[in-house]
């Protein structure tokens, strides 16, 4: 919650009452800036984020590079308010749940 908080996503609140809030509407929530505060940028190989000595010659990396970018334009078209409706009209499995 805390990489949450440092993105901007959500505020704490103290107290009986207290917790974590969203400080942007649901809306505008991408699953992709929440994977990103908590994980760093969205890529399916650590050559796509890091150094690799071998990026010049792989024959793996455009395939990585492009899948990423789709999975990256996926995840930013798809909000938080989109996943919770999913959750209340029984479309996910509860066994897919992750609450925190």
């Amino acid at each position: 919650m805390i990489n949450l908080r440092a993105a901007g996503l959500v505020a704490s609140q103290r107290g009986p009452a207290g917790g974590f809030v969203l400080t942007i509407p649901p809306e505008k929530i991408s699953v992709k800036q929440i994977i990103e505060a908590v994980d760093g940028p969205v890529a399916l190989a650590p050559c796509l984020v890091g150094a690799c000595d071998r990026v010049l010659n792989c024959p793996a990396r455009r395939l990585w590079h492009e899948t990423s970018a789709l999975l990256a334009r996926k995840l930013a078209a798809t909000n938080v308010a989109q996943l919770a409706e999913q959750a209340d009209s029984g479309k996910v499995p509860t066994s897919l749940w992750f609450e925190i």
